[in-house]
C-alpha cells in the first residue's frame, strides 16, 4: 500500500493544477514568466526624452545639464546651468557640462565659448590647417607660387595655395597655331611649286610671253619665235 501512495502523489505533482472558478468563470493562475514585462526605456522615450532608471524623462535645454532626473515618467529633470568654460550645445540628458575647445599656439579665436556654443579656432594669417593622411593636424605656412606661375585658389584657414599656368589654355592654343601654321605653309608651297613647273618636252603652259593668246592646244617654244612657221 505504501508503493501506491507513493505513485499517487507523484502523478498528483506531474499533473497540472486544475483552473479555479470564480462567479462561474475559470481563472489560471499567473506566474512571473506570462505577466506583461515593462518595455525598456529607450524604445518608449519620445523626442526630446531620455532614458533614465525605469522611465524617460524630459531633455535638458542647450546651456544646462541634468543635475537630478526626473522622479517620474515624462517629466522634466531638475536642470542647472553650465558653469564658464563648459558648454551643452543641443538639448541633453548630460550628467555635465562639455569642457570649452582651447585655441593651440598656431591657431587663434574665431568666436568665444558660450554656455550654448564651443569656442572656435583657426590657423593664424599666412598659414593654412592641414588634417589629411599626408600631414599631421597642425597649420603650416602657405605655399609661394613661383616664377612663372599665378595664384588659382589663395590660401585660407583650411586649405593651401592653389598655383598654375598665368593661362592655362594659353600652351595648347599655341600648339594648334603652329601645326595650323605648318599645315597652311605647307599646302601653299605645294601649289607654288605645281603652278612654277615648266615640262622639258614643252606639255606645260606656264609662263606664256606677254600678248600671246592662248588656243588651248600644246605649243613649242621654236614656235614663238619671230619668223619660224608652223
Amino acid at each position: 500500500m505504501a508503493w501506491r501512495s507513493m505513485v499517487l502523489s507523484l502523478l498528483l505533482l506531474l499533473l497540472p493544477p486544475p483552473p479555479l472558478l470564480l462567479l462561474g468563470s475559470p481563472l489560471t493562475l499567473s506566474t512571473w514568466s506570462n505577466l506583461p514585462s515593462e518595455p525598456s526605456p529607450g524604445s518608449r522615450c519620445g523626442p526630446g526624452e531620455y532614458p533614465s532608471a525605469r522611465h524617460c524623462c524630459q531633455r535638458c535645454p542647450p546651456g544646462y545639464y541634468v543635475e537630478e532626473p526626473c522622479s517620474s515618467p515624462h517629466t522634466r529633470s531638475e536642470c542647472v546651468a553650465c558653469d564658464a568654460g563648459t558648454y551643452t550645445g543641443h538639448a541633453n540628458g548630460l550628467r555635465s557640462c562639455l569642457l570649452c575647445t582651447t585655441c593651440r599656439q598656431d591657431q587663434e579665436m574665431v568666436r568665444d565659448c558660450t554656455p550654448t556654443r564651443d569656442r572656435q579656432c583657426q590657423c593664424k594669417p599666412g598659414e593654412f590647417y592641414c588634417a589629411s593622411g599626408r600631414c599631421p593636424e597642425t597649420c603650416y605656412r602657405c605655399t609661394r607660387c613661383p616664377a612663372g606661375k599665378v595664384v588659382l585658389q589663395a590660401c585660407n584657414a583650411t586649405a593651401d595655395t592653389q598655383c598654375g599656368p598665368a593661362d592655362p589654355g594659353a600652351e595648347s592654343r599655341h600648339r594648334h597655331m603652329w601645326a595650323a601654321g605648318w599645315l597652311f605653309s605647307s599646302v601653299l608651297g605645294a601649289l607654288v611649286l605645281l603652278y612654277a613647273w615648266k615640262p622639258e618636252d614643252g606639255g606645260g603652259r606656264c609662263c606664256l610671253p606677254a600678248g600671246h593668246v592662248s588656243t588651248g592646244r600644246p605649243y613649242r617654244r621654236e614656235s614663238l619665235v619671230p619668223g619660224s612657221s608652223g
